[in-house]
């Protein structure tokens, strides 16, 4: 492994040195009667696969049962409480036992979010960079209109002229030319699907 991903490492779990893996005989709080759940909002955690990455990927914690409805789950204890961290199907979870209920949640997620601002920090900025280079990226395309316009909206920031195609136009200042410049975009738009 590179130094410099070692360190980064290291750097994450002195971060994350009140976390550890649970005991052998801790309580299925997710599934079981001991676990206070508390819903995560989703600004929190945006991309809720770095949690994922940060606990069972850097940390080593093991993953916890997947039930039903449930994408993962990686229980934890924080200062000795157990925890368990669940991606289910209306978002992530906190679950904490309900018996040593003296930790705040919103510690143990702010301590969470520093350890994933430092991991895309330190390294999956350089992950990235590393698959741009080597090209290995892929974009996807919907078939489905609404995806599709959603996917245009997302990169109408990043377009680069398709050759044919017309030039993209300079970014409107008022609100007659945002509505010049989305006809616009849409007559390119259709031009080139028409091409392909």
């Amino acid at each position: 492994m590179d130094d410099t991903l070692e360190e980064a490492i290291s750097n994450i779990k002195l971060r994350l040195r009140d976390f550890s893996a649970p005991k052998p005989d801790a309580p299925d709080l997710v599934w079981g009667t001991e676990g206070q759940r508390i819903s995560i909002e989703r600004y929190q955690f945006p991309i809720p696969n770095l949690l994922l990455f940060i606990l069972h990927g850097v940390c080593g914690f093991s993953l916890g049962w997947r039930g039903e409805k449930m994408h993962w789950c990686v229980p934890f204890a924080y200062k000795g409480i157990n925890c368990t961290i669940a991606f289910e199907k209306f978002g992530l979870r906190l679950y904490i036992d309900k018996l040593k209920n003296e930790i705040n949640p919103k510690e143990v997620l702010g301590k969470l979010e520093k350890a994933i601002g430092s991991a895309e920090k330190h390294i999956l900025s350089a992950l990235a960079q590393q698959q741009i280079t080597a090209g290995n990226i892929t974009t996807e395309v919907s078939r489905f209109p609404q995806a599709t316009n959603r996917m245009t909206a997302a990169m109408r920031g990043f377009r680069v002229p398709w050759p044919g195609s017309p030039q993209s136009t300079p970014k409107p200042t008022s609100a007659s030319s945002w509505a010049s410049a989305r006809r616009t975009s849409a007559k390119a738009y259709s031009v080139r699907r028409a091409a392909a």
